[in-house]
């Protein structure tokens, strides 16, 4: 398991859904690489959004941003 932070590192507008620079989750998945391509990761970071900032999970899904991504020491 790894515990990444997402942070939206460019504002604008995606799929009717407002991202502001800064908006940041954190996320545990089961992969070690970047987990907005590769295994569950979109749907645990989606989910994540979804929860914190009121954000429809479908949506968001099929979003393309771009983030910073950081991995955390559990």
């Amino acid at each position: 398991m790894a515990l990444w932070r997402v942070t939206v590192k460019k504002c604008g507008n995606a799929n009717g859904l407002k991202l502001e620079t800064g908006m940041s989750v954190e996320v545990s998945v089961k992969t070690s690489s970047d987990p907005l391509k590769f295994g569950d990761g979109m749907d645990a970071i989606s989910d994540a959004f979804s929860s914190k900032y009121g954000f429809d999970s479908r949506k968001f899904r099929s979003i393309s941003m771009q983030y910073y991504l950081e991995s955390k020491k559990i």
